[in-house]
């Protein structure tokens, strides 16, 4: 599973019928609790906005899928603790 931030929408000049339907998002990758790199992922109809932080997976070699929301106190830099402010380390595959 991998964390990311949502930075946009990707819109394709030429038309492709295999990607009707189909959302593509600009994601910024969270890797060791860092900003990694930008990647394009499908949205999946999760429809995130700017600044959402979703989680992804691999879907084959090179691609990511949305799979959903980072809820809760999930953030990419652990999971936060409610009562104390303060985050729990997470590791990430």
């Amino acid at each position: 599973m991998y964390i990311g931030e949502v930075l946009g929408n990707l819109a394709c000049i030429k038309k492709d019928d295999k990607l009707k339907g189909f959302g593509l998002k600009v994601i910024r990758l969270y890797e060791n609790k860092l900003p990694s790199r930008v990647i394009v992922a499908g949205d999946n109809g999760m429809a995130p906005g700017n600044g959402d932080f979703v989680r992804l997976c691999r879907t084959g070699n090179i691609d990511y899928t949305i799979i959903g929301f980072a809820d809760g106190y999930l953030t990419p830099y652990g999971v936060a603790d409610n009562n104390e402010h303060r985050t729990k380390e997470i590791y990430y595959d």
